[in-house]
C-alpha cells in the first residue's frame, strides 16, 4: 500500500469534462444490494468513478516491473475527494467503518478497480489488490463474495493477487491471518505480503507459514540501512526465494535504486521510476 500521492490524478483533471453515466447494472447483484443508489460514471481522466460515503470515488493503477522493464501486474490504489478535496485512503476505509459499512465499501472498492482493470488497455498482467487488516476479523467466509464478483465480469481468480499489509488486525493474531490466507488460496487467489520488512524478526517464522506467493519489501525504508543490515537483507531475499516467494522491491525513485534492487535480488519493481499511480486509459 502506497503513501496517498494524487499527482497523477491531479494531472488527469486538466481539461476534465463531465462524466457521462455508465449505470449501475454494471455492479454485480451483492453490490447492487449494499449500494442501491449507486451508479458509475465514465469520466475522462479518470475512468469509471462513483460516489459513496458522500465521496467522488476512483481508482489509479501503479505498474509492477520485471528487472527488464516487462509488465508484470499492477496494483489498484482508490483514489477519493470530497468537494475537491483530497481524502487519503486510510480515510475513506476510516468513514466507511465508522458508518458501518467497511465491508461493503470494500467490495464497491475491488469492483470499482475490477471494472476499471478490465477496461483497460490488454495485456495488463496480474490484478494485485489491498485487503483492508480490520477485515480479516470482519469476514468469516474470506473471498466468496468477491469470487461473484470476479464471475460476473468472466473474470480469472488465479490473475488475481491480494495483498496484506501489516496493521492491528493482522499483527499480532497470526491465527486470524491463516484463516483469511487460506481460505483465499483455497479459492484460487494469489497471496502477497506487503511492508514485510516492517515486521519483527520474531514473526519470521510465522509470517514464512503462510508462504506466501508474493513479498514487498519497501526501498525507502531499507536504503538507510548499515552496510551489514544490507548483506542481512540479502540474506533474507534468499529465504524468501528458497520458500518459493517472488520479491518485490517498491519505493523505486530512481535508476540507481532500481539497479541495486536488482543487486539484492529483487524479481519485482514497483515505485515512481518504474512508474507512476495513474488512472486507468480505456481501449
Amino acid at each position: 500500500m502506497e503513501i496517498f500521492d494524487s499527482a497523477a490524478v491531479d494531472s488527469a483533471l486538466v481539461g476534465q469534462v463531465a462524466p457521462s453515466p455508465v449505470g449501475s447494472g454494471f455492479l454485480p447483484p451483492k453490490v447492487r444490494h449494499d449500494w442501491p443508489n449507486v451508479e458509475l460514471e465514465q469520466s475522462t481522466g479518470l475512468g469509471i468513478v462513483t460516489r459513496a460515503l458522500g465521496l467522488d470515488v476512483s481508482s489509479v493503477f501503479q505498474p509492477i516491473v520485471t528487472p527488464d522493464g516487462t509488465l508484470y501486474g499492477e496494483e489498484a490504489l482508490l483514489r477519493a475527494r470530497s468537494h475537491g478535496l483530497k481524502i487519503s485512503p486510510e480515510s475513506v476505509f476510516r468513514i466507511a467503518a465508522a458508518q458501518g459499512a467497511l465491508v461493503a465499501f470494500d467490495r464497491l472498492a475491488r469492483t470499482l478497480h475490477l471494472i476499471n482493470f478490465i477496461s483497460g488497455p490488454a495485456p495488463r498482467g496480474r490484478l494485485h489488490l489491498n485487503v483492508h487488516p480490520r477485515l480479516l476479523g470482519e469476514v468469516t467466509q474470506h473471498g466468496v463474495v468477491f469470487e461473484e464478483i470476479l464471475h460476473s465480469v468472466s473474470w480469472s481468480l488465479s490473475q488475481v493477487t491480494l495483498e496484506f499489509q501489516k496493521g492491528e488486525a493482522s499483527y499480532g493474531d497470526f491465527a486470524q491471518l491463516h484463516r483469511a490466507v487460506n481460505n483465499y488460496r483455497r479459492r484460487g487467489y494469489g497471496i502477497a505480503l506487503d511492508d514485510f520488512g516492517d515486521y519483527p524478526l520474531s514473526q519470521l517464522d510465522g509470517l514464512l507459514s503462510l508462504a506466501p506467493d508474493v513479498v514487498k519489501l519497501d526501498w525507502q525504508k531499507l536504503s538507510g540501512s548499515s552496510a551489514s543490515a544490507r548483506k542481512g537483507l540479502g540474506t533474507l531475499v534468499g529465504l524468501l526465494h528458497e520458500q518459493g516467494a517472488q520479491v518485490v522491491v517498491k519505493g523505486i525513485e530512481t535508476a540507481a535504486q532500481r539497479d541495486a534492487a536488482i543487486d539484492l535480488g529483487a524479481d519485482l519493481l514497483q515505485g515512481y521510476f518504474p512508474g507512476r499511480p495513474q488512472p486507468v486509459v480505456r481501449r
